[in-house]
């Protein structure tokens, strides 16, 4: 089954740097969803997760506070910064574990490292612009292919050949611009739009990629027009509590009432083509059913937690009931799993009158379901919470197993000295099967080493 895909409007692009050099700026004269670009291999979704460790960004052992690029072994148990450089300080800009510096400002960037096809590299860096980077896989051999100026840029996949991220800018008159998919060579060149995202212009939702099959992007769209469209309750400050209580509870019964479609769908980067894999209709803000896409198959837990199932391209589909467990009936949940290891689907529930969370394995072949309990004590809230969740692979699951607040010397570049609060991890990995039997056979990292938020699997 096939709908029609949106046509691209005018865009408003700032200049690009690709690999050093001015570039052209993708436009919508001469390209259309429908014209067809060069074969090529499959897409890889973007990930800082590999089968033997992964990538992350955080502080090290002599390094301060300054933010460097790390490297994760599973197989050695081991954190490392991202340098090629042997027997280096890691003090200088010839380390390549040190984020590229804008040269816009004096900022230092948040930075996000993504495997690529390859065996390279990805870097993200944002401050008030974004900028992706192409280096071998230890870092080295690093070159910019996008330096942009955009009000937003998403880098989500690659083959070969090409980055594809996504992309908008704010117009003249203060409306946004449609949100693009573009892709640009690895190797630097030309930016190129492929298609538009499904984007309805009122700030409800827009299309977001979920992954990669064959030469199609996996997407997921929501229209929550209608629900929007219900006034929220403004009532006086004078209003009694009982109505208050009235007006909020007929507001959510016209939410009841309304529809909200979604999709899941794959769209050909080559040929522009648009097939649905499932779609569905929610009631109010409601999303129906939990998704995520990991190896080709589609993984969805319904909203009310009482139904499992799994979708494949080919028209496949497994549904099973789940048996979720009794001493977390009533508790909210996130918009998706968290993750899927070893075939379970990872979801984490929230009670509703109290901190903290619970993280549960649901299967969706049988529909088994059990808590893991590994917990830790969070002192950022003072509540016990399921252990923050670094990286899996088919072998490992790497969690922050323990938080605890501490102190760090500071000192200013004119000699002044303070103390600085912040916090101290132990991370650990575990075994996937002890990961799901809550076993805490820890295999602790080196210590030294904090990981940035941004390389929590979130």
């Amino acid at each position: 089954m096939t709908c029609s895909v949106f046509r691209p409007a005018a865009l408003v692009l700032a200049a690009a740097l690709l690999a050093g050099c001015r570039a052209a700026q993708p436009s919508d004269t001469g390209t259309s969803p429908g014209t067809a670009a060069p074969a090529g291999d499959s897409l890889e979704m973007l990930s800082p997760l590999r089968e033997d460790g992964r990538y992350a960004t955080g502080t090290g052992p002599d390094t301060g506070s300054e933010e460097m690029l790390l490297w994760v072994d599973y197989a050695s148990h081991t954190t490392t910064y991202l340098c090629s450089q042997p027997n280096c300080s890691h003090n200088t800009d010839a380390c390549t574990a040190r984020p590229p510096q804008p040269q816009s400002n004096a900022v230092t960037p948040y930075a996000i490292c993504y495997a690529a096809p390859g065996d390279r590299l990805l870097l993200y860096l944002s401050t008030d612009t974004s900028s992706v980077w192409v280096a071998d896989a230890d870092g080295s051999n690093r070159h910019a292919v996008i330096d942009w100026t955009a009000d937003m840029i998403s880098p989500c996949l690659a083959d070969s050949e090409y980055l594809y991220y996504t992309s908008y800018r704010m117009q003249e008159n203060g409306e946004r611009a449609p949100l693009m998919l573009c892709r640009v060579p690895l190797e630097g060149g030309e930016a190129q739009p492929l298609f538009e995202m499904r984007y309805p212009a009122d700030g409800t939702t827009q299309e977001e990629v979920l992954g990669a099959y064959g030469r199609n992007v996996v997407t997921l769209y929501a229209d929550y027009r209608e629900v929007l469209a219900v006034e929220t309750p403004d009532l006086p400050p004078e209003a009694s509590e009982e109505e208050y209580t009235a007006a909020w509870a007929a507001y959510n019964d016209k939410l009841a009432q309304c529809g909200s479609p979604h999709q899941v769908c794959l769209r050909n980067v080559d040929t522009g083509e648009t097939t649905v894999l499932t779609q569905w209709e929610a009631a109010g803000q409601d999303p129906g059913w939990m998704t995520r896409w990991q190896n080709g198959r589609l993984y969805q837990l319904n909203s009310d937690l009482s139904t499992a199932r799994i979708l494949t391209p080919d028209g496949g589909m497994t549904e099973t009931p789940v048996q979720w467990p009794e001493e977390l009936a009533g508790m909210s949940h996130g918009s998706q799993p968290e993750a899927i290891i070893g075939g379970q689907m990872i979801v984490t529930c929230y009670p509703d009158d109290a901190p903290g969370n619970h993280r549960v394995a649901v299967d969706p072949e049988t529909g088994a379901c059990a808590e893991i309990d590994l917990m830790r004590w969070d002192p950022t809230t003072g509540s016990e919470e399921a252990m923050r969740l670094y990286g899996y692979s088919s072998e490992y699951v790497l969690l922050c197993c323990e938080q605890r607040e501490t102190t760090r010397t500071e000192i200013a570049e004119d000699g002044t000295v303070w103390e600085q609060p912040g916090y101290l991890s132990r991370y650990g990995l575990l075994r996937t099967g002890d990961f799901l039997a809550s076993n805490p056979a820890w295999s602790e990292l080196n210590s030294g080493f904090e990981f940035s938020i941004f390389s929590a699997v979130f």
